[in-house]
């Protein structure tokens, strides 16, 4: 288990910011907007040595918060579990880690309350639950 507190606030420290999309530029990851399937908002990928996060473009509608707090998820897999490969999607799957969703999502929160007065808690069941909100169930 990380001590998730203490590896935000050392990157924050090292980067001298705590904005995701700061974070992700400076880390020499590539954010870009495409369609994705239905209910899931983010992802990560190695192509080349080259990292991307892949966002769906449905959340360019969404509040700052919410883009910078799947950002804030999938670059806490790229540090914490670099080889693990999932989807930052709403009520989980089996195949995906719960842990490290977990973790992913503590990371998010945690690196947020430096930029928002937000209570993690509300942040971590946004990525959790709300994604529901933002897209709208088709089949």
């Amino acid at each position: 288990m990380y001590n998730i507190p203490l590896r935000v606030r050392n990157l924050i420290k090292r980067l001298d910011t705590s904005d995701p999309f700061s974070i992700a530029t400076s880390l020499n990851i590539a954010i870009i907007y495409g369609n994705t399937p239905n209910r899931v908002n983010g992802f990560w990928k190695r192509i080349l040595r080259r990292k991307y996060i892949g966002l769906d473009q449905r959340l360019s509608e969404a509040e700052e918060w919410q883009k910078k707090a799947v950002i804030a998820h999938e670059i806490a897999h790229i540090i914490l579990h670099p080889a693990y490969k999932s989807y930052c999607m709403a009520g989980r799957t089996v195949y995906a880690d719960s842990r490290k969703e977990d973790e992913a999502d503590e990371f998010a929160a945690e690196l947020l309350s430096y930029s928002y007065d937000i209570d993690k808690l509300y942040v971590i069941d946004f990525l959790q639950n709300s994604w529901k909100e933002i897209h709208n169930d088709q089949g």
